[in-house]
């Protein structure tokens, strides 16, 4: 039996009526049977200690890890089918290095659409927020079978890249931001890391697509891949409920208490957690609810340049250019790359990409497994220094034999990587600018995978191995970033940014 609202509680409900939050918002707690007790009262932050690991976030992370197939369709469909673009628009002045546009172009539009989705994210919440995206990549991606042939053709096609990179932007930011809210600080990294595995069964699939519909056009195959995914993700949404901590700072007392409520009813997987109870939740802040809520773009941007957050700010930025820059410069110049070190064409090597893919969910389990375990920095410096490696092997006329295990090896590492660094830079920003100080470290990341490429495409007219030295050099400039960043593993996310105290 559910006890009467207290008065803390009548007076939280009545600001939410009139769009109003006070300072600090509190949770009455329900009589619910419980096998034990919880903290009477909390701070939201506590909240990654008490979630613990429950079927309600099995579930939680399965279903985006869903939603973060349907990105990986997307642009891993464009990738494979470059050979048919540049075949219909060479004529038109196309080269193979302007063709890395039908790929980077996608980065180019995530450059703003990261920005743009991470401070929707913070306005309108999680979910709403990445059900726009979800909508919206597979309506851009159907205009695919509308772009003209001849020399207008790709510069529309390009245009269009461009555009879905907008939606395309949101997915980079948003699952990483929504799971870090609803995941015990314990798991934390493994449940963020676990959106890498979907990623690359996503590519996988549209590895087998490609290669099951060899004979339909480019045209199609762009515009039909992205559906089905897309579908599914949008059924998963559904699903799942919006973060309660991103309820709570913006005021939405009610709300949050009814997620909390399912959260709280859930059996625990792993570890102890509380069944029944939910606790007692505040968010204490020196800014009233009112001014977390209003600000604008630009005062958010502000914000990220305070004392408080100005280092982190520039060290996520720094990480995620240079192993956005040189991860995707790896994977679009794949194909080309080992067509000059195998002598087979990209579609005889098909079998490589696969298994590269194979090798990706392989090594998005073994960050999983590690990202909590070893911490953030150690594994991203394995991570860069068996990049090193295998690009210094792969420049060797002796690596033609073993090129397939060599790029398999890519797979596997490649994955760990940005599965770490996706969970490192989810957890420096505070809840209330965490989408749009991710959606800003991910921006740059963003512009060097265009800017990245196109250099990489003047340095192949050199040779492979020129290119192999070329991404050697950004891994190691990752090294020496990453030496200098904080450990973030297992540690309490902030909700509140450190504002003004009020007079």
């Amino acid at each position: 039996m559910a006890l009467a609202a207290t008065e803390p509680q009548q007076a939280a409900d009545r600001a939410e009526e009139n769009h109003e939050g006070p300072a600090v918002v509190g949770l009455e707690t329900d009589a619910l049977s419980s096998s034990r007790d919880v903290a009477l009262q909390i701070q939201s932050e506590q909240l990654g200690v008490e979630f613990g690991f429950r079927r309600f976030h099995l579930w939680f992370v399965c279903a985006l890890g869903i939603i973060q197939a349907a990105p990986a369709v997307t642009i891993g469909t464009g990738l494979y089918v470059q050979g048919q673009v540049l075949q219909e628009f060479k004529p038109h002045g196309v080269s193979p290095a302007v063709m890395s546009l039908v790929t980077s172009s996608v980065m180019l539009g995530s450059s703003f659409g990261t920005i743009a989705c991470g401070e929707l994210g913070d306005r309108f919440g999680r979910r709403k927020s990445l059900a726009t995206c979800i909508v919206a990549l597979a309506l851009i991606s159907l205009l695919h079978f509308f772009v003209p042939s001849g020399a207008w053709g790709f510069p529309c096609l390009v245009l269009l890249r461009v555009i879905l990179g907008i939606a395309y932007g949101g997915f980079i930011v948003l699952p990483g931001v929504y799971i870090s809210e609803l995941v015990e600080d314990r798991w934390r990294g493994a449940a963020i890391a676990n959106l890498t595995v979907f990623w690359h069964l996503g590519s996988l699939s549209a590895v087998q697509f490609v290669a099951l519909n060899h004979g339909q056009s480019w045209r199609t195959l762009m515009a039909v891949a992205p559906l089905v995914p897309c579908n599914m993700g949008l059924m998963a949404l559904v699903a799942v409920p919006e973060s309660p901590r991103w309820l709570l700072v913006t005021g939405k007392t009610a709300a949050a208490r009814n997620v909390l409520d399912r959260i709280f009813a859930s059996q625990p997987l792993l570890g102890d957690a509380v069944v029944g109870r939910r606790p007692d939740v505040t968010v204490a802040s020196t800014l009233p609810v009112e001014q977390q809520v209003k600000r604008s773009l630009v005062q958010d941007l502000g914000l990220l340049f305070e004392p408080a957050l100005q280092r982190y700010t520039v060290m996520a930025s720094l990480i995620y250019l240079l192993v956005a820059g040189a991860n995707n410069t790896a994977w679009i110049y794949g194909p080309v790359l080992l067509q000059k070190v195998t002598g087979r064409s990209v579609h005889d090597n098909m079998h490589a990409f696969a298994l590269s893919e194979i090798a990706g969910v392989l090594g998005a389990v073994t960050g999983m497994a590690l990202v909590d375990v070893w911490g953030r920095k150690p594994l991203v410096t394995a991570a860069c220094s068996l990049k090193i490696v295998s690009f210094s092997v792969l420049t060797y006329p002796a690596a033609r034999g073993i090129a397939t295990g060599l790029w398999a090896t890519q797979g596997f590492v490649d994955t760990i990587l940005w599965a770490t660094v996706g969970v490192l830079v989810t957890e420096i920003f505070p809840t209330d600018l965490r989408g749009v100080g991710v959606g800003f470290a991910c921006m740059g990341g963003r512009i060097a995978s265009v800017v990245f490429p196109l250099i990489a495409g003047q340095v192949l007219t050199l040779g492979a191995g020129a290119l192999c030295a070329y991404l050697t050099c950004c891994y190691l400039a990752i090294l020496i970033v990453v030496y200098f960043q904080e450990e973030t593993a297992r540690t309490t996310l902030r909700d509140v940014h450190a504002g003004k105290k009020r007079s």
